[in-house]
């Protein structure tokens, strides 16, 4: 009866009417199960237990290593001529592959030292010398231990589309994983960056649900481990995985319904202690392709988009941070540019005011000198009785007092030593041909002193009143001039002393308020300096002259500006200080 259905089965496959050998592969959906004894790898009398692919089973802690045979068939219409093969995806366990009783593969399996969990697919080859027409026997033993355990599928075929199929699961399955750790590594870098540059909430979710994927990949990457290491391993591969799902879980929720934090918290601490759980309870079955779960495919996938929208959000907050930098930049300048253009009016304004006040200052200087002086010599002209040597004295001095301010009025170019150099240039012949010695010390002078412009004339006319006086008056024998700077309180101001000393009669009482005295008190009083009259009869005088500067060269005193020159303010003072007799000490 045997012969009969094994011809009958042949005459469909050669009418077409059944696949032959060299047809698709076929999957074996149906096993049995049979309990063996661990140690001979025999299967225990009866007639086994029936599952459907796929199947998981858990098995408890207190039921030690169990070691079983899986057997399912499938039939050959004909011997094949090439070579086939089994291809076994999904499956947890190693074990032994056996084709109609001859061996065609082994995987490790789970002994009382090791622990294995697969996640790979395997591929054996079968010879065509171990298949027969008709029913074939194909047979998995294998052991496990407590925990989660699971097979996908078996399938028997020819080597060339198994081999595709085989190239396909790997890939999902190991490779997949790979870029899946390595693209949580990225994404991790990404966000720790990231959020090192701006602080913002959503970049710490990311690094974080990145590490916690980075750990499940790495457990799944672990295959073969120690027996003690089995508790450490499932916990990374579930908490890992349930880290993921709480972290994505707050990101979510922040993006649409931002709660409070402690609510945040509360939920993530939920979802991963259920996720936990029923991954440990082997509850949770997700949908496949190439039998690699949509969540391992997913994941990824997800990790790497988060981590682009990051990258694109941080690149066009600096994009914006650019522009804004820009315009800010483009304001400045415009700002920059105002200024610069108020500046340069000011300045212009400045050298206007400056150019003004050199005018009121020259008026000023030809007012107070050369201008009283000439009217004064009027006025005694037109009165008579000037010999031609008063007349010529007289001339004189308005000439000194004309070189005077032409020296003043160079002391912006000219230092005020050189100044007084001019000044004793041409007093000295003058003290020659009256016979009198003069001598001047200025070893403790600095080679420039920082006067103001409006300072250098008054105290230049108090130096040359001085020595008139001290030349005319005094009947002296010898005139020292001593001048000398001293450093002030602060460290940019000083003092400049100016001493004239002669070995004269002094100065009469009746003489002390005469008017070079008062012109001198007054210039002196105008620049802020202080002048000290020190007079003993039969013994000389001396006029000392203090003033501060500073070693800014712009600071000093700026002089009071004046109406134009009043003649007939000039004739009243000349008319008063000149009466029409007597004569003395000026």
């Amino acid at each position: 009866m045997r012969r009969i259905a094994i011809a009958f089965v042949a005459l469909l496959a050669a009418a077409g009417w059944l696949p032959t050998a060299s047809a698709e592969p076929q999957a074996i959906h149906r096993i049995r199960w049979f309990f063996s004894d661990a140690a001979a790898g025999r299967a225990a009398p009866g007639s086994g237990i029936p599952f459907t692919l796929p199947m998981h089973w858990t098995s408890g802690a207190q039921s030690g290593l169990r070691a079983v045979s899986m057997q399912g068939g499938f039939i050959l219409t004909q011997v094949p001529t090439g070579t086939w093969a089994v291809l076994i995806s999904g499956s947890s366990e190693g074990g032994t592959v056996f084709v109609n009783g001859h061996f065609v593969g082994a995987v490790p399996a789970e002994t009382a030292m090791r622990h294995v969990a697969w996640h790979r697919p395997w591929l054996f080859a079968v010879a065509p010398s171990d298949l027969i027409a008709g029913d074939n026997q194909l047979q998995i033993r294998t052991r496990y231990g407590p925990g989660a355990h699971a097979l996908a599928g078996i399938t028997v075929g020819p080597l060339d589309p198994l081999w595709d199929r085989y190239t396909r699961a790997e890939f999902f399955a190991t490779t997949w994983n790979w870029i899946g750790a390595a693209t949580a590594l990225f994404a991790a870098v990404v966000a720790f960056t990231i959020w090192t540059q701006r602080r913002d909430k959503v970049s710490p979710l990311l690094a974080l649900a990145s590490g916690f994927w980075l750990v499940h990949a790495a457990a799944r990457v672990i295959e073969v481990m120690p027996a003690s290491a089995q508790a450490a391993a499932e916990a990374a591969y579930a908490g890992g995985y349930a880290g993921f799902v709480a972290v994505a879980a707050i990101a979510l929720l922040r993006w649409r319904h931002p709660v409070p934090r402690r609510i945040e918290w509360e939920l993530a601490a939920a979802i991963a202690a259920g996720t936990g759980l029923l991954w440990f309870e082997n509850l949770l079955d997700f949908p496949s392709i190439g039998d690699a779960a949509l969540v391992n495919l997913a994941a990824p996938i997800a990790l790497g988009a988060w981590a682009a929208v990051a990258i694109r959000s941080f690149v066009q907050s600096a994009h914006d941070a650019e522009s804004a930098k820009e315009d800010l930049e483009n304001r400045v300048r415009e700002r920059e540019q105002l200024l610069k253009r108020n500046y340069e009016r000011l300045r212009e304004s400045e050298r206007l005011q400056a150019q003004s006040h050199e005018r009121q200052r020259i008026m000023q200087d030809m007012h107070d000198g050369l201008g009283s002086q000439l009217m004064s010599s009027l006025m005694l002209v037109e009165r008579g009785g000037v010999s031609p040597e008063q007349f010529a004295q007289i001339l004189r001095e308005s000439i000194d007092d004309m070189r005077l301010a032409i020296d003043a009025l160079a002391a912006e170019d000219v230092d005020m030593a050189a100044a007084l150099g001019n000044l004793r240039f041409r007093m000295e012949p003058r003290f020659r041909a009256a016979g009198v010695a003069l001598s001047w010390d200025a070893r403790t002078l600095p080679a420039e002193i920082p006067l103001h412009p409006d300072m250098v004339l008054p105290l230049l006319r108090i130096v040359q009143e001085a020595l008139t006086n001290a030349l005319k008056h005094s009947h002296a024998r010898a005139v020292r001039v001593t001048l000398a700077a001293t450093p002030g309180e602060k460290p940019d101001t000083g003092w400049l002393d100016i001493r004239v000393t002669d070995n004269g009669q002094g100065i009469a009482p009746d003489r002390n308020a005469g008017r070079g005295l008062l012109n001198m008190r007054n210039r002196a009083q105008k620049i802020g300096a202080q002048l000290r009259i020190d007079t003993e009869p039969g013994r000389g005088t001396t006029i000392a002259l203090r003033m501060r500067f500073e070693k800014d060269a712009t600071a000093g005193l700026r002089m009071r500006t004046t109406a134009p020159l009043n003649t007939q303010a000039i004739i009243e003072q000349v008319r008063r200080a000149n009466p029409p007799t007597g004569s003395g000490a000026s």
